[in-house]
């Protein structure tokens, strides 16, 4: 970026964004995360649900894993996602352990 001409603020933007600092309190890099975990749901999940089809329970933890990084709005845009009856039943079982109250 600096040898194309950005000035220092926008490269450092760019890096905050990339690293994800501030996720889930920062807008733009919380847009980011979204749309990598939606490109992975929407292109990879599903062959990736095949590998593990014999085990739901760690296929739902991957999507746990995913999804925690999403806010509300990703997880509304994920479930528009065009996914197999038992590809969507995973997903929304990870979106439900997602919204449980923690227990210590």
């Amino acid at each position: 970026m600096e040898q194309a001409g950005y000035s220092e603020a926008k490269i450092a933007r760019v890096q905050e964004i990339i690293l994800k600092k501030k996720i889930k309190q920062d807008l733009e890099v919380q847009v980011m995360e979204n749309a990598l975990c939606l490109i992975f749901l929407e292109y990879q999940y599903e062959e990736l649900r095949m590998k593990y089809i014999d085990d739901p329970e760690k296929m739902t933890n991957i999507l746990y894993k995913s999804l925690l990084k999403m806010d509300a709005h990703g997880h509304s845009a994920a479930l528009l996602i065009k996914f197999s009856d038992d590809g969507l039943a995973l997903v929304q079982k990870a979106i439900e352990r997602i919204k449980q109250p923690k227990v210590n």
